[in-house]
């Protein structure tokens, strides 16, 4: 389940579609050879509904469903019973999709839409690569300490890095390559790249929300250096009243939740495992914030899942002037603040925020070793 997250998280809502059609789409087919189950299921975003599971029944080894898409290109994920990634697709309203061959991880041949086709060839090509990291994400929370682990996952990241680059700069003019681009290029630690990529797509290849969403990545890069998480009055689940401020003193993770969304639900049980995880917690909280404006909702959510996490809400949700000032655009989020309430990093997946708690202890440290021999030195 983790290579769905890490996937969705990357599917936020940036525009309103107001008024227009959104559910008129044509269909997604096909036969498989090799499969055994009797549903597939395709995950994508609904500007409308958000996060969509839908299920394709699957018999005598074909289906045949229709998409609730957006009018603008949505990545969509296919999955099997044992949520194994099948393929992806780049698509929207009135497209008509046909898959065939082998249900084994990107190695689905796509026809009647030459954008998924050529989609489906990059995949195809590097079927091998992608699957291996798949599997090295899939056991990230159990092995992140494990330097050859990390070494072996680097190194499998940036050998996607090296074919996603080269295939975007072959396809300069397709809109395969904007997706390419946001989904296996743009991070941290590739935002120069990410930065001279978009920059030299033509705009024929620019389709509207994944482009809006690179130079929302490309911003945030800025954005949030040296900035502190502003004062937010905050509800437990008993009622009581508090403010953001009281987390300050520790490390922070920081997620930002709804409980009308399982994507977010499914994180808030993931980052309680995580958190468990962590040896020195003396040193680090780990806090849950709600947008929900259905308090009972929420507290009914918290029930089912047994949470033992700290938990509050905001009552206004994404009306909230703090979730506008943080340019907070979807859930789940994950903010990392240090010790001060300095927001450090955002929209994290668990290996960078492993990273960053880690970088931050040492730092905090040395800086602590640092002022008890200064003050050693001014009592003598």
């Amino acid at each position: 389940m983790k290579n769905i997250i890490y996937l969705l998280s990357i599917l936020f809502i940036l525009s309103s579609c107001g008024n227009r059609d959104i559910f008129s789409v044509k269909e997604i087919e096909g036969e498989f050879t090799d499969y055994n189950g009797e549903n597939i299921y395709a995950v994508y975003e609904n500007f409308e509904s958000g996060i969509v599971t839908d299920t394709l029944s699957v018999i005598k080894n074909k289906f045949k469903h229709n998409l609730k898409l957006n009018s603008s290109r949505t990545p969509v994920l296919l999955l099997d019973e044992n949520n194994n990634n099948i393929t992806l697709l780049f698509l929207k309203e009135n497209d008509k999709v046909s898959l065939s061959g082998s249900s084994k991880p990107y190695k689905a041949i796509v026809s009647k839409d030459s954008i998924n086709i050529s989609l489906s060839e990059f995949l195809n090509e590097n079927s091998k690569l992608f699957y291996e990291y798949d599997s090295l994400k899939n056991v990230f929370i159990s092995q992140y300490t494990d330097s050859l682990y990390i070494q072996k996952l680097d190194s499998v990241n940036d050998s996607i890095i090296r074919v996603a680059t080269k295939f975007v700069n072959s396809n300069l003019t397709s809109p395969v390559s904007t997706f390419v681009l946001y989904n296996y290029i743009a991070s941290p630690k590739y935002k120069k790249l990410t930065k001279d990529l978009s920059e030299k797509l033509s705009p024929s290849a620019k389709e509207e929300v994944i482009s809006a969403r690179i130079e929302h990545f490309a911003a945030l890069q800025k954005f949030d250096k040296g900035k502190v998480l502003p004062y937010s009055q905050l509800r437990t689940p008993k009622d009581s009243l508090i403010y953001s401020y009281t987390y300050k003193n520790k490390i922070t993770i920081l997620t930002f939740w709804d409980s009308s969304d399982s994507l977010s639900i499914s994180k808030v049980k993931e980052m309680e495992v995580f958190y468990d995880t962590l040896k020195q917690k003396d040193k680090i909280s780990s806090h849950m914030i709600s947008l929900d404006i259905d308090k009972y909702r929420w507290l009914s959510v918290l029930d089912s899942i047994k949470t033992k996490s700290w938990q509050t809400h905001i009552s206004d949700g994404w009306m909230n002037k703090d979730i506008s000032t943080i340019n907070l655009r979807s859930v789940p989020s994950v903010f990392l603040l240090n010790r001060n309430g300095i927001i450090i990093g955002r929209e994290l997946e668990f290996d960078s925020l492993s990273y960053l708690i880690g970088k931050t202890i040492i730092n905090n440290d040395s800086i602590d070793e640092i002022r008890k021999n200064r003050n050693k030195k001014g009592k003598k």
